[in-house]
C-alpha cells in the first residue's frame, strides 16, 4: 500500500493570548489526516512569559508539536517562510493563530491533489463575525478551478493564508511569501503559483475565519494600496495584454482607493475598467454605486 505523503501544518503566532493559540492548535492536532507534521512559529520571542506558555501548550498535546521561536519579531511573512523552510512535508498548510480548521480539512484537500500540476487546493470557510454575531459560509456558490490566474486579479477567491493546501514544490519554486509586501501578501503568492500550476476547490467549508470589529476593510489603506501597486508592477506585462484581467484588477483598485478616501483616482480606475470590459455590466454598475455611496459617506481611515 502506497504511503501517504507528509503534510506540514505551520501555525504562526504574534502576541496572541495562549488560550486563542490553543484553540487554533487544537484544530490542527485533531486533523483526521495521519501523516501530519505540526510546527508552531512564535514571532514574538521577546516576551519570555508568553514564550514559556507557548512551549507548555505545545507539550500538552499527544501529537508532536514542534515549537520554533524566531530570533526576533520579523513579521508574518518571515515567520511563515521560516516554518516552511524547516518543514518535511511534500505539502504545506498555514494557519493564523486566531483561525480554526475543521477536523477533515487536510484529508479532503489531499484527496483533491490528484496530479503534480495542482499547486493549490482552496476551500470554502465559515466566517465568524463579531460585528454581526453571525456565522455564515464565505461563498454561496462554487468557485473557479483550473487556470484561475486571470481570475485572481479581480478577486482573491483563494482567500486567507489559513485555508489553502499548497504543494511545497510550487511554494519553493516561486520563493515563498514575499517578505517585502506591505499587504495583500496572500493574493500576491497565489498569483505567482497560479501562473504555473492549476488550482482545485472544495465547496464544503473546512475552517473558520474570525472577523473582528477592528478588521475593517479600510484598515491600513496605505499599505493595501502599496501592495496593490507592487502586484501591478510584478504582473504589468500580462495585464497590459489581457483586457479582462486588467479590468478586474482595476475594479479591485477602485475599492482600495475608495476606502483610502481617494475617490478621484478610484473614478479613473472605474472608467478604465468600463472601457476595457463594457460587458461586465453587473460588476461595473455595482462598483459605480459603491463609488457614489462613498461620495456621500466617506470611508473611515484608520
Amino acid at each position: 500500500m502506497k504511503e501517504k505523503p507528509i503534510v506540514t501544518a505551520v501555525l504562526t503566532t504574534y502576541k496572541r493570548p495562549v488560550e486563542i493559540v490553543g484553540r487554533a492548535l487544537k484544530s490542527v492536532v485533531e486533523q483526521t489526516y495521519e501523516e501530519l507534521e505540526i510546527i508552531l512559529v512564535n514571532d514574538f520571542p521577546e516576551d519570555e512569559k508568553l514564550s514559556k506558555e507557548l512551549i507548555g501548550l505545545c507539550r500538552g498535546f499527544e501529537r508532536n508539536v514542534v515549537y520554533l521561536p524566531m530570533k526576533k519579531n520579523s513579521g508574518a511573512n518571515a515567520a511563515r517562510n521560516y516554518g516552511a523552510g524547516v518543514s518535511k512535508g511534500a505539502f504545506i498548510a498555514f494557519l493564523d493563530d486566531d483561525d480554526e480548521w475543521s477536523p477533515e480539512k487536510i484529508e479532503l484537500q489531499m484527496q483533491k491533489m490528484t496530479d503534480d500540476n495542482i499547486g493549490i487546493v482552496y476551500c470554502n470557510t465559515w466566517i465568524n463575525s463579531e460585528k454581526s454575531h453571525s456565522i455564515k459560509p464565505r461563498f454561496k456558490n462554487a468557485k473557479p478551478e483550473g487556470n484561475i490566474y486571470p481570475v485572481l486579479f479581480g478577486k482573491n477567491v483563494v482567500g486567507s493564508t489559513s485555508f489553502p493546501l499548497i504543494r511545497k514544490k510550487a511554494f519553493d519554486e516561486v520563493g515563498g511569501f514575499n517578505e517585502t509586501m506591505p499587504a495583500l501578501q496572500d493574493m500576491e503568492l497565489w498569483l505567482r503559483i497560479a501562473q504555473s500550476y492549476t488550482v482545485k476547490y472544495i465547496h464544503k467549508p473546512l475552517g473558520t475565519y474570525y472577523f473582528y470589529i477592528g478588521d475593517r476593510i479600510s484598515s491600513h489603506s496605505d499599505r493595501r494600496i502599496a501592495g496593490y501597486n507592487k502586484i501591478y508592477d510584478e504582473h504589468k506585462e500580462y495585464l497590459e495584454h489581457h483586457k479582462k484581467a486588467k479590468a478586474g484588477f482595476d475594479i479591485l483598485g477602485v475599492t482600495l482607493y475608495i476606502n483610502a478616501g481617494d475617490r478621484k483616482y478610484a473614478w479613473k480606475l472605474l472608467m478604465e475598467a468600463i472601457k476595457l470590459a463594457p460587458g461586465n455590466i453587473k460588476v461595473n454598475l455595482f462598483t459605480l454605486i459603491k463609488w457614489i455611496i462613498r461620495w456621500f459617506v466617506p470611508a473611515k481611515i484608520v
